[in-house]
């Protein structure tokens, strides 16, 4: 870019006017008789002595003012050498070309009556300027001003404003004046022609920049002269004036003040060149004898590497029909916001349009030739236009950014087998952009390859956001088969680095035969018997036919689902018809249809160690159809701790769950189709513990597994079985889809970690198994398969439980009701029967227990060993609570503690309830004698006590068993009953003690020996 200032004539009517370097007579006569003894003779011819340009940094920021399209600022320098005589009357200066200062940076800008009162605001600010003269070749004076951008005049695209500020001037130290203030002006004009960058114009000058420099001191009376001896201006990066903050600490004689100096902070003024070329700064200076000097300096801007450039391309027929002429628009979209290091500028762009598309040259017909020079006066005859363009760039004035601030047309200038084109467009206030390019042909046209390519090679460094060129002669021509038709761009910037572009298009209506491709297809082998398809055609408006094995062709519709399908090799058939054309090449597929459905589990613990944590792989090897559901029984007393972090189903359902939830890893073979052939492909991914997705689940497992084609999840439920001692993992609703796209899993492996005990073998060293089922997407059930499972090394594992009892009411005489707690230690083997045998002070509190009809009828636990079943039982049979605590749930089991009606005093049936559990235990009750050996014929009385057995409690590793049996009262058929089924005997019973003990005798499922607890419990008030 060149800056310049106004030519000397208009500039020196202004200065006349508004500018007089003025100073009292006397003044000016002193200075001439000083000027009469010490002007030196010289004869020395116009010169430019010295040219200094320095690229500054950006204030603030850690780039290098040579950043290659960064922000940082300029200073310009120049010195004259000659006779002073050889006043300068103007001063032409270009900047490299790619530098660009942008006049929209001020907002507001400065208004002429502003400038006029030298009191412009500050965001119009841009720089400084320094001019050394000597006044009647006496005095050196240095005059210092700000660079304002002004509101721009008629005729100039920015206008900037010098104002000098001229100090006081003292002569022999007696005399004192300060001059006025001058104020100059420059008009900027953009005018570019291919790759030579930009030029700023005067309007007296068409290819140069000029500043106009008035060269006398003057009173009304009396004229000194004076000579221009250096110049210096300084842009800044951003527009706006520094700033000062001040922060002040202490108080009275202490403060102390910190005065801090802050940049500019208006938007950016100065913009480095993208290339990192070589950049030349040029300077010219003509005297008022017309004698020309001129200097130039050259730098190279620096980090081109660090220059982004993403550039945008789109190409947009007005008629898509194959093989026809059409009008096209081009479009080219450089980012354009501010920001440190701009993006580069595009200096040759390459396009590749379409496979297959030619130019019709004869659409040209009538069209004449534009000269070069022609072009370079705006005189092309409108008979060689041949579309417009247009193009906004934010470094415009005044213009909105939804308008195009650069409109123009395009010329032909020349027509042979490629068409050499000009580009003119044309701004406000006379600004001129031009640069060229070439459109012809590549490739071989007769075999389909050829394409037409365009090519803009000369391309100005003007900084744009957008750019559109019509082509309005119908001269391009789509390629003749239909489909995606992609125009391919290579890009290369200013900074160095090419990037590849592309955009595409659909070609319709094409006259030759339609393609058809299968898009998705069931796998080979796939158990549905009524599969999908899904096909398309290269052309949008094709219609389709199928055929099923051969049989006749019959209209069809993508997606397609075939009625109901017999076993065995099939084939699918699909031809696009376009019109009455059809494809010659149906697309087919073949594959076969097999119901069989098995899955073969192994299942590999990585101990076998009673009680102990294993870490387990589960591999389901899987023949026959998609499987829908998984199924995984574990065995007897194996468990799967349902208590950690968990992920809320829903969203695991949506593939969201995070690693807290992780319990193992699961990889999935599957086979689909791609549309060409059948793809195997295995992945893996994490498998998470859930809640329960459902009511009838205790919680939950997901898996979520990204493949090539999409990604695959999958969730299912975890729940106990027979009455607690199994417990089911399920995958459930397994996708037979990914991405739409059919799938056929063919192995299913599945890693989970014991660690922090979520597994736990079993306590029983039983023989088990591990029972695999599963059913396919159409219902098909997969065999049954075991393996067995057999735990080891039950001898080693710790038992020892405690207890505690607590006789709620232990008065002689009284009703009570009765606490207890069993307590069995982490890592200690799982509680199969326990036996509690009450003090023989505790009797049957026979009232308590109601009629019959207020208990749970005998048929509800028929034996000893049986499953308590509490649907027929009364409400007044409710007498307490248990509380089951275990490691493999979140929260305590609560369950309800009914009457039995049994003689000779009821059992105690409990039931347990929640999502997915379901356990019934049968407490059997009995009174024998406290002492065997005891004889009643012998002694009169042998004291009795009351024994409660539990013997069917499932293998769960519980921590914790709570016997609440001290419940409300009750209403039965004869009245209320009391809650407390217990009462203590009477004070003179001979079995009323004041202590005695509750014994508890405790099996383990390790079968190893039997642990008996005791505990003496008082009684208050035996006689």
């Amino acid at each position: 870019m060149n800056t310049g200032i106004q030519p000397a004539s208009a500039a020196r009517n202004h200065f006349e006017s508004v500018g007089r370097f003025a100073l009292p007579a006397f003044v000016v006569l002193a200075v001439l008789a000083v000027a009469l003894i010490v002007l030196p003779a010289t004869a020395n011819a116009l010169v430019v002595k010295s040219l200094n340009y320095t690229n500054n940094s950006e204030p603030g920021q850690s780039l290098s003012g040579l950043q290659a399209s960064g922000h940082g600022g300029a200073t310009v320098a120049f010195e004259r050498g000659g006779t002073e005589t050889e006043d300068i009357k103007a001063v032409r200066l270009d900047l490299p070309a790619g530098v660009f200062a942008n006049p929209e940076s001020a907002q507001p800008k400065c208004t002429a009556a502003q400038f006029n009162a030298d009191a412009c605001p500050n965001a119009s600010n841009v720089g400084d300027i320094t001019v050394k003269v000597k006044a009647a070749s006496l005095l050196d004076l240095d005059i210092h001003g700000t660079i304002d951008i002004l509101t721009p005049d008629p005729g100039q695209t920015a206008t900037l404003g010098l104002s000098l500020r001229p100090d006081k001037i003292c002569i022999l130290f007696v005399f004192c004046a300060v001059p006025q203030k001058i104020f100059l002006k420059t008009g900027i004009q953009v005018k570019t022609y291919q790759d030579q960058g930009l030029t700023t114009v005067t309007n007296d000058s068409p290819n140069t920049a000029t500043v106009a420099i008035p060269l006398v001191v003057a009173t009304p009376t009396l004229a000194l002269d004076i000579t221009i001896n250096r110049m210096e201006l300084k842009f800044q990066s951003r527009s706006g004036v520094p700033t000062t903050t001040q922060s002040c600490s202490g108080w009275g004689w202490f403060q102390s003040c910190t005065t801090t100096t802050n940049p500019p902070a208006g938007a950016y003024f100065f913009r480095q060149a993208s290339s990192c070329t070589p950049a030349t700064v040029y300077v010219a200076l003509t005297s008022y004898q017309n004698n020309v000097a001129d200097k130039s300096t050259s730098y190279t801007p620096t980090g081109c590497n660090a220059v982004p450039f993403n550039p945008t391309i789109g190409f947009t027929p007005a008629n898509r029909d194959a093989n026809v002429g059409t009008p096209v628009a081009f479009d080219l979209v450089i980012p354009e916001a501010d920001q440190q290091i701009q993006h580069s500028l595009p200096k040759i762009v390459d396009n590749d349009f379409p496979t297959g598309s030619g130019l019709d040259l004869a659409a040209l017909a009538g069209v004449d030739n534009c000269s070069e020079a022609q072009l370079l006066v705006r005189g092309c005859p409108a008979s060689s236009i041949i579309g417009n363009a247009h193009a906004f760039s934010k470094y415009l004035p005044g213009i909105p950014a939804s308008t195009p601030g650069l409109v123009g047309n395009v010329y032909a200038m020349s027509v042979t087998s490629v068409i050499d084109i000009a580009v003119e467009l044309v701004g406000p206030r006379d600004t001129v952009i031009l640069f060229r390019g070439t459109l012809g042909s590549r490739g071989d046209a007769d075999n389909g390859t050829g394409r037409v390519f365009a090519l803009f090679d000369r391309i100005p460094q003007l900084p744009f956001g957008s750019f559109r060129l019509n082509l309005q002669k119908p001269v391009y021509k789509n390629p003749p088969t239909c489909g995606t038709a992609t125009t391919n761009a290579q890009i290369l910037g200013f900074h160095g680095t090419t990037v590849p572009r592309s955009t595409s298009y659909e070609v319709i209506n094409c006259p030759e035969p339609p393609e058809t491709t299968i898009n998705t297809a069931p796998s080979d082998p796939s158990g549905d018997v009524t599969p999908t398809f899904t096909f398309s055609s290269d052309q949008p408006a094709a219609t389709f036919e199928c055929s099923i094995d051969n049989a006749a062709w019959t209209p069809c519709a993508s997606p397609y689902t075939t009625s109901p399908l017999a076993e065995g090799d099939r084939n699918f058939r699909v031809k696009a018809l376009n019109g009455t054309v059809e494809d010659l090449s149906p697309a087919s597929r073949d594959w076969t249809i097999d119901t069989t459905f098995e899955i073969t589990p192994t299942i590999t613990p990585s101990t076998t160690q009673s009680a102990a944590h294993p870490n387990l792989s589960a591999d389901f090897d899987i023949v026959g159809g998609q499987p829908r559901d998984i199924a995984l029984k574990l065995p007897r007393g194996f468990a799967a701790s349902l208590s950690g972090t968990t992920c809320l189903s829903a969203v695991a359902a949506a593939g969201g769950c995070t690693a807290a939830s992780q319990i193992g890893d699961a990889a999935l073979t599957i086979t689909y189709f791609n549309g060409t052939t059948d793809v195997t492909e295995t992945k893996s991914g994490p498998v998470y513990l859930t809640d329960g997705p459902t009511g009838t689940d205790a919680g939950g497992i997901a898996t979520k597994i990204e493949f090539d084609i999409g990604t695959f999840v999958a969730t299912g439920g975890a729940f106990l079985v027979n009455n607690g001692s199994n417990q089911y993992l399920e995958l459930r609703d397994i996708p037979s889809q990914v991405a739409g796209i059919d799938i056929n899993a063919s192995r299913l492996e599945v890693d989970l970690a014991g660690s922090g005990g979520f597994l736990t073998n079993p306590s029983n060293c039983l023989l088990g198994d591990w029972d695999a089922s599963g059913t396919d997407q159409n219902g098909n059930d997969a065999p049954a398969f075991s393996v067995p499972f057999q735990s080891t090394g039950c001898a080693s594992v710790p038992f020892n439980p405690s207890i505690s009892q607590t006789i709620v009411n232990p008065n002689a005489g009284q009703d009570t009701g009765l606490l207890a707690n069993v307590t069995i230690p982490a890592g200690n083997s799982t509680l199969r029967r326990i036996r509690v045998s009450e003090p023989i002070s505790v009797a049957p509190n026979f009232p308590a227990f109601g009629l019959t009809s207020d208990q749970c009828p005998a048929s509800s636990a028929p034996g000893a060993s049986s499953i308590f079943n509490p649907t027929a039982c009364p409400p007044q049979a409710l007498v307490g609570k248990m509380t089951l605590t275990t490691p493999l749930l979140p929260e305590p089991l609560v369950g309800n503690v009914y009457l039995i009606e049994k003689s000779p005093i009821p059992w105690l049936g409990v039931s347990f309830d929640a999502p997915g559990i379901q356990v019934r235990l049968t407490g059997v009750t009995s009174t024998p004698q406290a002492d065997p050996d005891c004889d009643p014929d012998e002694l009169g009385f042998c004291p009795v006590r009351i024994s409660i057995l539990f013997n069917n409690i499932p293998d769960i590793p519980f921590t914790n068993i709570d016997l609440d049996l001290d419940g409300p009262d009750r209403v039965g058929g004869a009245g209320t009953l009391s809650g407390k089924i217990l009462r203590v005997v009477q004070p003179t019973d001979p079995a009323c003690f004041p202590s005695n003990d509750a014994t508890s005798v405790f099996s383990p499922y390790t079968l190893t020996a039997e642990e008996t607890r005791t505990q003496p419990i008082a009684f208050n008030g035996c006689v």
